[in-house]
């Protein structure tokens, strides 16, 4: 949820998907899966790599940002952020 509040198209993706949940067409999450890979794969600059985090985070698996990734630091401090509150909610469920 953190990262789909920081712009429209995460967001887009993410209320798509719920609705689709809610309604009954989805049963999971494997379809927001489906289009951030497929938006990581359109991406060159600091996006590719929320993409790749939004990713883990569906997968349930870690993700530690590549120390070369050059990126700029505002993208740099929501994934930090990310992963900061991931490891919150994980401690506390």
């Amino acid at each position: 949820m953190y990262l789909s509040a920081w712009d429209d198209e995460h967001f887009a993706v993410m209320l798509e998907t719920l609705m689709d949940m809610s309604l009954g067409r989805e049963q999971d999450t494997k379809d927001m899966q489906v289009k951030g890979d497929a938006l990581a794969e359109e991406r060159n600059d600091g996006e590719y790599y929320v993409y790749l985090l939004s990713g883990a985070f569906l997968e349930d698996k870690p993700y530690i940002l590549p120390e070369d990734a050059d990126i700029p630091q505002e993208i740099r401090y929501i994934i930090d952020r990310a992963i900061r509150a991931s490891a919150v909610i994980d401690e506390v469920f």
